[in-house]
């Protein structure tokens, strides 16, 4: 198992570090802030429309053949960061391993649960979480001592021997494996008829809808609500989503069933999702930012002053999903929204006068409240599904994380920078603006915590 638990390691830390790097490509490229969502959402916008799609064809085909080629494309897309000498190219090279992310996530987590049985499936998918969170901080930790001592491609490049060692792992375990999937055209199960019972069209209406809505957000901070073409991508997006509903209400394999929807564990597992990453992803970038900016600690620093976070989801993680299989969904995850609500709520208070400690008390109520709700809510969104369609559902999951992590940072941006309107450099002491954010982000915990009481109302 330990090759998995990597490549989950190395995802997030990649996510995770480019907040870090920000401030020095900004330098070396020589762009400026309104680009600064790009370089997060050329990674994060491909992979959430992707990941539900590649984590179906590993149901149908077998995924470890997947997992392999995942890994190997984000290897070279990380090779390709690294010797970006333009904004354009290190893009596409964001991209490419956002493709490679798509392949080996949903696949990982499908290989792992082969191995786990049902009453510790939250426990197993607490580790994924603490490993995934302890990448997050540690990429964080190296990408600022690497981009101090050398520069920011050093920390891509630190990524290409990492997917090399999990390669290998992954080979090796496959040549061990009694059983496997040789063939990646062949369909799991060795049913020939499933063959043609991909939703094509269903696929491709989804990822269109996906994108359009993706860039319609990404393009509001400069473009606004009355811009033309902001209203005609959103409308193409709606209209979109409209069409993908009749295809998947009269085609008899859909990719998507809407029926699931009725289940309470899958739906408010998916709106919990969102909530948390919505959140996370406000907490994860303008707390960088205050301290960086306002209380002028260099990267190192940072990320160093961030690791409590990392420390206490690494121990709260395992511990949320075994509450999550003993107590069900609802408890744990109403328990963390309201603890991310306290820290918010305490947050949006900070000034420049502020001191660490104080900062301190509150990355580590994240850390304790992330624990409590990532775990629980991926299990319910699991649970509500059989084993075969598990590759799709922690795909689709994994999509509505992106798509509330691209609404988190693009929302809480466009309230940042209207309620504080200067320029990045302009930013030398809090108030208006981190107020906002996290008086914002402590409203929609609310909304988390309430889906979390009728999931416990509903077990």
């Amino acid at each position: 198992m330990l090759y998995l638990f990597l490549a989950n390691f190395l995802s997030v830390m990649n996510l995770m570090s480019i907040k870090i790097l920000i401030p020095n490509i900004m330098v070396d490229l020589k762009i400026n802030i309104n680009l600064v969502i790009w370089l997060i959402n050329a990674f994060s916008l491909p992979l959430a429309i992707l990941l539900p799609v590649f984590g179906q064809l590993g149901d149908l085909y077998g995924s470890r053949r997947l997992f392999n080629f995942g890994i190997l494309i984000f290897g070279i897309g990380s090779m390709l960061c690294g010797f970006a000498t333009s904004f354009a190219f290190l893009i596409i090279a964001r991209i490419i391993q956002a493709v490679g992310a798509s392949q080996f996530l949903p696949s990982a987590i499908v290989l792992l649960l082969e191995q786990t049985p049902d009453h510790y499936r939250g426990s197993v998918l607490g580790k994924w979480t603490a490993v995934g969170a302890t990448g997050g901080i540690l990429g964080q930790i190296f990408a600022g001592l690497l981009t101090d001592v050398f520069s920011w491609k050093s920390s891509f490049f630190f990524y290409v021997p990492l997917a090399a060692i999990i390669f290998l792992l992954s080979l090796k375990k496959a040549s061990s494996a009694t059983t496997g999937k040789t063939d990646l055209l062949k369909v799991k199960g060795g049913n020939a008829e499933k063959s043609t019972s991909f939703d094509y069209y269903g696929v491709l209406t989804l990822m269109l809808a996906v994108t359009c809505f993706l860039l319609g957000i990404t393009l509001l901070p400069d473009l606004t609500w009355n811009n033309i073409c902001v209203k005609a991508i959103f409308g193409g997006s709606f209209l979109l989503l409209f069409l993908f509903y009749r295809i998947e209400r009269v085609i008899p394999t859909p990719f998507f069933n809407f029926k699931l929807m009725a289940n309470l564990r899958f739906s408010l597992g998916l709106f919990v999702a969102i909530i948390e990453a919505f959140v996370y992803s406000g907490l994860t970038f303008f707390l960088p930012l205050f301290l960086n900016t306002v209380k002028n600690f260099s990267l190192t620093q940072t990320a160093l002053l961030l690791t409590p976070t990392a420390v206490t989801i690494f121990f709260m993680s395992p511990l949320g999903g075994r509450v999550s299989d003993r107590m069900g969904c609802g408890l744990p995850i109403c328990m963390g929204t309201m603890l991310w609500a306290v820290s918010c709520l305490l947050l949006s208070g900070i000034t420049v006068q502020t001191g660490y400690r104080f900062i301190f008390l509150c990355v580590v109520i994240n850390g304790i409240g992330f624990g409590f709700i990532s775990v629980p809510a991926l299990n319910a969104v699991l649970s509500a599904v059989s084993p075969d369609n598990r590759g799709f559902a922690g795909g689709f999951h994994n999509m509505i994380r992106f798509i509330g992590s691209a609404l988190g940072t693009t929302i809480l941006g466009i309230i940042f920078y209207a309620s504080r309107p200067v320029s990045f450099t302009g930013i030398s002491s809090a108030g208006a603006g981190f107020h906002e954010v996290f008086t914002t982000s402590f409203i929609v915990c609310l909304l988390g915590a309430l889906a979390g009481v009728k999931l416990a109302i509903q077990k």
